[in-house]
């Protein structure tokens, strides 16, 4: 989603001095602080044995894991967007098609290697045991993790609408004040 959000800001990261400068990246910063962090946290906080496949017996984990997970979650976007804008503000596309291609093939591969132990619904024990599994489809995880997509989705959309607009506010304010002389 960063590299995304980045490739999309491309012309306002290019007029502004530093990445930080730019409208786009605390757009980024708003969309990890109150989209993405808060849908990954719920997703994890109430089906934390789920999250981690089955892999790991998640009673043993400590008990910061889950706020490290959320800080995590706040960084992934924002790191994706900075390293894309670096690409952006130097006209080279290639490193962000690099990047957003490697991200796609590592959550493709993750979803792929885990996709058996993630239909179901369970805990750990159960999941160990072959016994309580349910469908995920149907269950309220499922239900949950469709809503989440959803609302997920059409928040990127949104925001990559609202950084693709950002590069053409200055050039509109800059033809109206040429236009009005």
């Amino acid at each position: 989603m960063g590299v995304l959000f980045a490739a999309a800001a491309k012309e306002d990261l290019r007029q502004r001095q530093t990445v930080l400068a730019s409208t786009a990246t605390w757009i980024v910063l708003l969309f990890s602080f109150l989209i993405f962090a808060p849908t990954a946290t719920y997703l994890v906080a109430y089906n934390l044995d789920w999250s981690f496949g089955y892999w790991i017996d998640t009673a043993q984990l400590p008990m910061l894991t889950l706020p490290a997970l959320g800080l995590c979650f706040v960084a992934v976007p924002l790191i994706g967007y900075l390293l894309g804008a670096v690409s952006s503000r130097k006209h080279s596309a290639l490193p962000l098609f690099a990047y957003g291609g490697l991200s796609v093939g590592a959550a493709f591969l993750s979803l792929l290697a885990g996709l058996p132990r993630l239909v179901v619904d369970g805990s750990y024990v159960e999941y160990h045991n072959q016994f309580g599994l349910r469908a995920l489809a149907g269950s309220a995880l499922g239900y949950s993790l469709l809503w989440s997509f959803v609302v997920l989705a059409l928040c990127v959309l949104w925001t990559y609408a609202t950084l693709r607009r950002l590069a053409t506010k200055p050039a509109q304010h800059a033809e109206t004040r040429s236009e009005s002389k």
